[in-house]
């Protein structure tokens, strides 16, 4: 595994971490301004989320990766 692909997937797991946190402050450092979800219901985007999550409307007791992690560096072959 390449340097960048270990980045990134280090990554994934600080925010899997902060998820399950249920820190909002936490999560939100993970999230650009214009951070938005989609879920069934419509979206939302990080300032409702986050909010949720302060006032623990919205909970997470887990957060795996499912499957194996597929890396596509930009400008690189998949191959």
């Amino acid at each position: 595994m390449e340097a960048m692909e270990r980045k990134i997937l280090d990554f994934a797991e600080q925010w899997a971490k902060a998820i399950i946190s249920n820190d909002a402050e936490a999560i939100g450092g993970f999230m650009s301004e214009d951070w938005v979800i989609v879920g069934e219901n419509g979206m939302t985007n990080k300032p409702n989320f986050l909010s949720w999550v302060e006032s623990g409307d919205l909970t997470h007791e887990t957060m795996e990766m499912v499957g194996e992690a597929r890396i596509q560096i930009y400008g690189k072959p998949p191959f």
